[in-house]
């Protein structure tokens, strides 16, 4: 159970800040069937292992690969960024290789009648959140009822965005955060941005952005995109990784360091270990100690073992990230609770609205 002085801190934290941003991570779509990043390389690995054989890809290698994928979870030794970029290497051209990732990642997402994830590309099967109380929650605490504070545009629509999320900064491939919000709310007001151009939704006031830092694969067989693919470009090959490293001026640098510049943020399904994300911690904790405008950020993660998390906590502290540790048995509840503490502790706001909008 969460200490009442951590969701009290919470609360603080949500109530002294006129906006805070989400920064959500794999842990937000995992329930939702979408593979964490060293199942989806393997899952990636087997989709395009034909295409890889018809591309001369050396088999010595291919077959530690398929060996790999008969090993239970507990046992997996690939660095999946080098099992990707592997792949990268002999797949034959650039839109296949986007093509085998949205294969690979919407895998196990639940299907709806037809057999399709989504209807469009804005909206997924309701299964897909009704399933996952993280992302639920999650898109439970982007929403409002209209006529409030949230009322941004006097618009009398049933749902309106919560005004106090400035922004949404995520890791994942997937656009199961703006499609369940779609699907749930009968709105697109959760935007998808994932290339360096300028964007137009974000002018808008009754719309959250959602920065995809590595870039984005929607689910969907409209015929206006080639296959039914719809994606941005992709960081997800140790050479993407290195020239993200070692370039701030790439995209999805820019991207994360602007939004936890300009945002206090809340992590959500995040395991902290994604070395470019505590790069651009670092740089901003180092700006920190000389600017009078601080930024503070917390982070939800489930609990390991007690020494092992306070190591990792102090780490992250340093890097100007408080960490508020929660059940691994019991994650999407934990988080529920949290946001919902959070969302009603705000004036205008109660309990009631809480329910109503999470039900819908």
């Amino acid at each position: 159970m969460i200490p009442t002085e951590k969701l009290e801190e919470l609360q603080k934290f949500y109530q002294d800040n006129r906006q805070i941003g989400l920064v959500l991570g794999a842990g937000v779509s995992k329930d939702s069937g979408v593979p964490l990043y060293q199942n989806l390389a393997l899952d990636l690995f087997r989709e395009t292992r034909t295409f890889l054989r018809r591309n001369a890809a050396p088999e010595t290698a291919m077959g530690y690969l398929e060996n790999q994928l008969k090993l239970p979870a507990d046992k997996i030794s690939v660095e999946p960024d080098k099992v990707i970029q592997f792949i990268r290497n002999y797949i034959g051209s650039e839109h296949r290789f986007k093509l085998s990732m949205k294969n690979a990642v919407f895998l196990d997402v639940p299907k709806d009648a037809k057999g399709n994830v989504e209807l469009t590309y804005k909206r997924v099967s309701h299964k897909t959140y009704k399933d996952n109380d993280t992302l639920n929650s999650v898109i439970t605490f982007c929403s409002a009822v209209p006529n409030r504070e949230s009322n941004l545009d006097g618009s009398n629509s049933r749902w309106d965005i919560n005004p106090k999320v400035a922004a949404i900064l995520t890791t994942n491939y997937d656009n199961l955060v703006e499609g369940s919000f779609g699907s749930k709310y009968g709105k697109s007001l959760l935007k998808p941005f994932a290339r360096p151009r300028s964007n137009k939704s974000d002018k808008k006031k009754n719309v959250i952005t959602v920065y995809h830092m590595h870039g984005y694969i929607s689910y969907t067989k409209d015929k206006r995109f080639k296959n039914g693919l719809k994606a941005s470009d992709l960081v997800a090959s140790e050479n993407d990784y290195y020239a993200a490293f070692y370039n701030h001026l790439t995209f999805n640098n820019i991207v994360a360091t602007t939004f936890l510049r300009q945002h206090s943020s809340l992590f959500i399904g995040c395991s902290m270990d994604d070395i470019n994300l505590r790069r651009v911690l670092f740089q901003l904790k180092e700006e920190n100690d000389y600017s009078t405008i601080k930024k503070d950020h917390y982070a939800l993660i489930p609990e390991s073992s007690k020494g092992k998390d306070q190591f990792n906590d102090e780490l992250l502290y340093a890097l100007g990230v408080r960490v508020i540790r929660i059940s691994k048995k019991n994650i999407g509840k934990e988080i529920e609770i949290i946001l919902k503490k959070m969302y009603i502790s705000e004036d205008g706001f109660d309990e009631n609205d809480w329910h109503d909008i999470k039900k819908s």
